[in-house]
């Protein structure tokens, strides 16, 4: 593919024909990714990208992305090195690449609540904020004050003008990217922090795998868990290569160690066909596919 040394006019690293950078360790490699290593070095990437024509793929850890096996033909632009966080009174500060669990310690050693329920998610701030994620009843819109975006220039979008729903924002697979967020949160206690963050700790381990995996797989459909819907057609534990359908947790497909992205692919082809055969029920996608 053609070069992109032009990027290197800001702290950038960028590699070429890239393994999979998938949670799911699977995947072929990529044509080139990109890693900006500053704020200002992922706006000029965007920029210079965007004036040149072309297309990109903006994504954090990649811990809710399978990579195909075929691998993925175009650029990537990884905000792993765009990291840091600060507080400001009950306010907290996060850069797109930081991972929610080095901002829920910045705010529980600044006594500042609101992070208890999600510092177990296994992803960036970017990435949570762009598909609105959750846990325990809880999405992390619920606490974002505004959020600091590039389109064709920087951008500054308080809450109330932004569109979002149950694991969705206008964010997503849009031409607008997270450069950070700012998050209001609430003084307390920090024995009080400590109980909520160790209690949804110990319900998430009580629940959920130990085990390479993309998260959930599956949104909730008509208020119903998806892993209850996958339970019920009796594929709670059902394997397929190196993959397997978790037997603590249906919504969640396993990597068993060797297992391939067609093996993800096949066993959640399974689920959606049959979960539509016998409820009349078109489960979503919670991960993206590449």
């Amino acid at each position: 593919m053609q070069q992109l040394d032009f990027l290197r006019r800001y702290p950038v690293k960028i590699y070429y024909n890239h393994p999979s950078i998938s949670a799911f360790k699977s995947g072929g490699n990529i044509d080139c990714v990109v890693y900006p290593e500053r704020v200002d070095s992922l706006e000029y990437c965007i920029k210079a990208l965007n004036e040149r024509g072309q297309s990109f793929k903006l994504v954090g850890n990649c811990t809710n992305i399978l990579i195909k096996d075929k691998g993925y033909k175009g650029i990537i632009i990884s905000t792993k090195y765009i990291t840091g966080s600060y507080v400001e009174e009950d306010r907290l500060y996060a850069y797109s690449g930081e991972k929610l669990s080095k901002v829920f310690m910045l705010a529980k050693n600044n006594n500042l609540s609101g992070f208890e329920r999600l510092k177990d998610i296994p992803g960036t701030i970017g990435g949570a904020v762009c598909m609105n994620a959750g846990a325990f009843s809880m999405e992390i819109m619920d606490i974002v004050e505004y959020i600091d975006v590039y389109e064709d220039e920087y951008k500054r979008i308080y809450k109330k003008d932004i569109e979002y729903s149950y694991r969705n924002t206008q964010f997503k697979n849009s031409n607008t990217y997270i450069l950070g967020v700012m998050f209001k949160l609430e003084k307390k206690d920090i024995f009080y922090i400590d109980y909520w963050a160790k209690k949804c700790e110990k319900e998430r381990k009580q629940s959920q795998p130990n085990a390479i995996s993309l998260g959930s797989v599956f949104k909730k459909c008509n208020g119903i868990s998806a892993g209850e819907y996958i339970e019920k057609v009796g594929l709670k534990g059902y394997s397929h290569g190196g993959a397997q359908i978790s037997s603590k947790h249906a919504n969640f497909i396993i990597n068993k160690g060797n297992a391939k992205s067609r093996d993800f692919l096949y066993l959640s082809d399974l689920i959606l066909t049959q979960v539509d055969n016998k409820f009349n029920v078109s489960l979503e996608y919670e991960i993206e596919i590449l």
